[in-house]
Formats: C-alpha cells, structure tokens, sequence
C-alpha cells in the first residue's frame, strides 16, 4: 500500500490470485459526496463483490472507529490489465481490508495474503482454488494468510 499525502489519497494494492498478481487502486478526490466509481476489466460477480465489500467497510468505519471516510469521500477503484477480465467474489476480503486500510490510514503489513468472499454482515464465505491460491502466496514468499 502506498498512501500520497496530496489533495487526492491513493492505496495501490497487489493480490496473488492464482498465478496472477492483480492489481487493485483505489483514490479519493478532493469533492466529498460519497460515491463509488468502478473501473477496469470487471465481471457482474467481481462488482458485486467490490459493492458489498464497500457496504461492510463502511458499516465497521462507523460502528467501530466513528469515521465517516467512506460515507463522505468520492472514491475510484480500478483494477488495470484490460487485457485479462477480473470476475470472481474471492477478492471480498482484501477489497474490505483495503477499504479500512484507506478509511482509517492505517498501513497494512505487505507480508499478507487473503482471499475470500465476504457477506453484508461480514461473513468470509467458502472459496474454491486454496491449494493454488496458498502455492502462489508460497512463490512470493508469503507465510502468512488470511481466508
């Protein structure tokens, strides 16, 4: 995660999934109405994710830090790489913790991996790919995993 002090907050993640690394920005611009904007090469399933990750961000924002970031920032998420479509709801987690990561500028450890779907109250639902997800976290040398 990268953070930039300057009118616009940016957080640029990268996930393993698979054997792909995906990358994940998101940025707030300087007008605060409270929107979310979604970019890139995204299926119904992955936006449906991103939507509900926002949704459970901004519920613990407000019931447990009294951060009205989200509620009141305009936020753009993109995931670049036209090239390859972004479809799936594994990415729940960590679009979630990115969130809070940006809400609350907290940095999170880059020797962290995560996967998994997330519900409206917060569940991690079951995933498939483990075997393959925990291999391509071993390839970079990541030991610890969250899903």
């Amino acid at each position: 995660f990268f953070f930039n002090d300057t009118a616009t907050t940016e957080i640029y993640t990268e996930q393993i999934v698979g054997s792909v690394r995906c990358v994940q920005e998101t940025a707030t611009t300087p007008i605060r109405k409270g929107s979310l904007k979604l970019t890139g090469s995204l299926g119904d399933v992955m936006q449906e994710s991103i939507q509900i990750a926002y949704t459970y961000a901004k519920y613990i924002c407000s019931q447990f830090f009294n951060n009205d970031f989200l509620e009141t920032s305009d936020l753009h998420i993109h995931f670049p790489d036209g090239a390859s479509k972004k479809d799936g709801p594994s990415a729940g987690v960590a679009i979630t913790s990115s969130l809070l990561s940006l809400a609350l500028n907290v940095q999170m450890e880059k020797e962290w991996a995560m996967t998994g779907e997330i519900s409206l109250t917060g569940k991690v639902l079951k995933i498939g790919g483990v075997k393959e997800k925990m291999l391509a976290a071993k390839r970079e040398g990541i030991t610890n995993l969250i899903f």
